[in-house]
Formats: structure tokens, C-alpha cells, sequence
């Protein structure tokens, strides 16, 4: 239905910001789950978990990240 939505998401996102060298990929995607935390995309948050432990998250972060956030997201 919104082609150039895909071609941003895959190309723009995936394919340039995920790419950039000033963060590794785990912290990318630590960063990625505590946003989809902290705005309620929990829809997201599957996905996003699981691609966090392919870049090299363990589930002992992640469990604790998200832990730390509950705090200050309430």
C-alpha cells in the first residue's frame, strides 16, 4: 500500500542508519528496544528483541535493560 514506506524502512533504515559505524549493532539494537519500551510499542518488541540477541545481546542485558526502564517509564 506505501511503497516508498518500504523503500525508507529498508533502505533508509536498515540498509544506511543500521549501518553507520559509530555504534556496533548490539548497541543499536539496546537502543532500539529501550525506545520501543519506553513509547509502548510492544508490538515491535518481539522482533526487536530477537534481532538484539543476533547482534550479540544477551538475554541477561536485555532483562535488565528493560528492568532499569521500568523505573523511569513506569
Amino acid at each position: 500500500m506505501a511503497p516508498q514506506l518500504v523503500h525508507f524502512t529498508d533502505d533508509a533504515l536498515f540498509g544506511e542508519v543500521w549501518k553507520r559505524p559509530g555504534l556496533s549493532l548490539r548497541d543499536r539494537s539496546l537502543i532500539t528496544v529501550a525506545s520501543l519500551v519506553t513509547s509502548g510499542s510492544t508490538e515491535q518488541l518481539r522482533h526487536y528483541l530477537g534481532r538484539a540477541k543476533d547482534n550479540g545481546a544477551t538475554e541477561a542485558e536485555l532483562i535488565e535493560a528493560i528492568t532499569h526502564l521500568a523505573f523511569y517509564t513506569g
